[in-house]
């Protein structure tokens, strides 16, 4: 696969008809693009609307593939729990940040990097997102990066087509930002 070095590729850690959802007791299988392993960007899972569930979470995590960067959605607010947390620190495992009404996260720093998904541009999964919540967040990622944190953005509010648009404005206004002379060469390369 011939890819620019800077492009990553994200994917599901398995195939939703299995997983319906929840975390999984057993590994879940990393299907990549053949040739696309060393431009795995991250792996993500999804745990839906189940509450908390400490051990359940332990064994998940245990199990995950070495050699990628995973990252857990929670749709359900019991998860937001200091707890899980650092169980996913432990882990190396980052949270997912979104903006799913009625489990939406706030920002922060919860693993090895920054992984935000966005799902509500004007109502769930559709929509174009309003310049001000894209500068809320590039100004929020912009900061993360020059701190050393590696980003990943991803848009599913595709029903209408928005979500590549949507994409690439997020990045020109975090690359605007970065181009600020207080960032330096190697912070705005990054992304």
């Amino acid at each position: 696969m011939d890819l620019p070095q800077q492009i990553r590729i994200g994917c599901s850690g398995w195939q939703y008809t299995l997983a319906r959802g929840r975390l999984p007791c057993r590994s879940p299988t990393v299907a990549l693009v053949p040739g696309a392993r060393a431009r795995a960007g991250a792996v993500s899972a999804a745990a839906g609307g189940w509450t908390l569930d400490l051990d359940r979470l332990e064994h998940f995590l245990r199990a995950l593939p070495r050699g990628y960067r995973h990252t857990v959605e929670f749709r359900e607010t019991s998860w937001y729990d200091d707890r899980v947390y650092a169980l996913l620190e432990k882990h190396h495992v980052a949270l997912c940040l979104h903006d799913m009404q009625g489990s939406a996260t706030q920002r922060m720093v919860v693993g090895p990097f920054i992984y935000v998904r966005f799902h509500h541009g004007t109502s769930k999964y559709t929509g174009r997102y309003a310049d001000e919540r894209l500068d809320e967040w590039a100004d929020w990622l912009a900061d993360a990066s020059a701190g050393g944190s590696d980003v990943f953005a991803y848009f599913n509010n595709d029903s209408g087509g928005h979500a590549p648009r949507d994409a690439v404005r997020l990045r020109d206004r975090i690359h605007e930002r970065l181009l600020r002379p207080t960032f330096s060469p190697e912070t705005r390369d990054r992304i």
